[in-house]
């Protein structure tokens, strides 16, 4: 493979701007729960609360 063929990854913003953001989400839903998802409509999508089935504990949402 020459260097031409190789592809360049994608740009990602620092890691410290990537965590903030997560904390400031997880905060964000702690103090208002689920009223801070979007909910979906005919001309866009909602946002999605995922829950893991696992095998010995019962089912959890992620946070």
């Amino acid at each position: 493979m020459s260097t031409d063929e190789k592809q360049k990854s994608p740009w990602l913003p620092p890691r410290w701007f990537i965590r903030a953001a997560w904390w400031f989400h997880r905060r964000l839903y702690a103090a208002g729960g689920a009223r801070f998802l979007r909910r979906p409509r005919a001309d866009r999508a909602g946002m999605l609360r995922l829950t893991t089935v696992g095998r010995a504990a019962p089912d959890r949402s992620a946070r």
